[in-house]
């Protein structure tokens, strides 16, 4: 089986401790494109094959929780590489006698309601503050992907289960902010050659391992990919991006960077940002290709800007999902981006009676609407809106190949702060119209 399902030798330490009898936290972390959740979605094929073979001859099941804050999410991420990696194998024995891959689940055919894998979501909905992973029984592993989403109170309420039932939890993430709650529990950090940013080892917990995980580690890359990632560090390279290097390429934790573009905001608790009695704004950006979709709350309050977050997910191809997702009152004015395909995307709204206008842009609209948002005395987020903060705590001005910060944003990782940017654009209007920005 092994020979079917390739992985890299810098994640074989997931599957060593997958092995374990008692309670076990696995952090796997690091760059982008790494195959940490390719690898560690195989490998959790493996132990569910493995464990098969034992239910034929004991009756025990062994299951298997795949996880991310959003549920609509999971299917064409964890839930996508490991239904792959069921695939490629699906023709063992004990896989075609025991078991059938459905849309969400894999369950066995011999007895009724039996499941193997399923889907499971951190929130009921991307409007709800209730967590829905209290109180499962009998999950041997559960796998969380984009584990930086989570908030440390969604983990702690899975991880006092977890432990009562001796079940192993694999965290899957890309390597977040200093401030992370991740990096503070887990997480020692040390210094490293680049300004802004650390290299970091395991804290001495138990039952605690810590799996890093990085492009240069990726075996599977193909050559043009390793030297196109390579280029992101290169002075000498049109595509030098020393933020993004560090970051993406070599996993390193981010901390207070060079350039940064805000300074001025905060996080607050999601129930300061509720009990504001005052009119909210929101503001959408829509997603294309590989970027995200979003959509944001804001209000404005003494010069004081509060921002949450309602929704962020890529592969989004219908507008309509991320409103019924929010839960966007079809009344609501909205204003969309107009760029790109969003004129067209503008006009489907409409037809399906959403009350959709476009957003204020035009030449220099970004630059207008940074300095607007840092004219706000503070930027308070909500502490649940993981994205973000992360874009707050990444976005940058451009370096130059000389290390000095130019007057030109990024304009990477920034759909939310675009969000923002279309929501509070507008003069404020009378407290009883409500706005809804895309």
């Amino acid at each position: 089986m092994k020979s079917v399902l390739n992985f890299c030798k810098q994640h074989y330490p997931i599957l060593k401790a997958f092995e374990k009898q008692e309670y076990t936290l696995i952090l796997v972390i690091g760059g982008r494109s790494s195959a940490k959740s390719t690898d560690t979605a195989q490998f959790g094929v493996i132990r569910l094959v493995e464990n098969i073979k034992l239910w034929t001859k004991k009756s025990k099941q062994y299951k298997i929780m795949l996880m991310r804050k959003n549920y609509g999410s999971i299917a064409k991420s964890i839930g996508f590489d490991f239904w792959s990696a069921y695939k490629k194998v699906a023709n063992i024995k004990e896989l075609a006698e025991n078991t059938s891959l459905l849309e969400t689940e894999i369950k066995g055919k011999n007895k009724v309601g039996e499941t193997w894998v399923f889907f499971k979501g951190f929130r009921s909905s991307s409007k709800s503050d209730t967590a829905v992973t209290k109180g499962f029984s009998n999950i041997n592993t559960i796998i969380i992907d984009e584990a930086e989403e989570i908030s440390q109170k969604e983990f702690q309420q899975l991880e006092g289960t977890a432990i009562r039932e001796n079940t192993k939890i694999v965290m899957i993430c890309n390597t977040p902010h200093k401030d992370h709650w991740i990096c503070k529990k887990y997480l020692n950090l040390l210094p490293s050659q680049y300004e802004g940013f650390n290299n970091f080892e395991a804290k001495p917990l138990s039952n605690f391992v810590l799996v890093k995980s990085t492009v240069k580690g990726n075996s599977f890359l193909t050559k043009e990919a390793r030297e196109m990632y390579d280029t992101f560090g290169d002075k000498n390279s049109l595509n030098y991006d020393l933020n993004r290097y560090c970051k993406d390429v070599l996993g390193l934790v981010t901390g207070d960077l060079k350039g940064k573009i805000f300074k001025n905001y905060s996080i607050c608790p999601d129930a300061e940002f509720d009990d504001l009695d005052t009119q909210s704004f929101f503001g959408m950006d829509f997603g294309f290709s590989n970027d995200p979709a979003t959509l944001v709350e804001c209000k404005i309050v003494n010069n004081y800007l509060y921002i949450k977050e309602r929704f962020y997910q890529t592969g989004v191809t219908n507008p309509r999902t991320i409103l019924e997702s929010a839960e966007i009152s079809k009344k609501q004015l909205i204003k969309a981006d107009s760029g790109g395909l969003g004129v067209q995307l503008i006009a489907q709204l409409q037809e399906q009676g959403y009350n959709v206008q476009k957003a204020d842009k035009g030449s220099g609209s970004v630059q207008s609407g940074i300095l607007q948002m840092q004219n706000f005395a503070q930027i308070r987020i909500c502490e649940s809106s993981y994205n973000a903060i992360n874009e707050f705590n990444t976005y940058t001005y451009k370096i130059d190949g000389n290390g000095n910060s130019t007057t030109e944003p990024n304009g990477k990782d920034d759909h939310i702060i675009d969000a923002i940017r279309y929501a509070i654009k507008p003069e404020v209007k009378p407290k009883h119209t409500r706005l809804v920005y895309f």
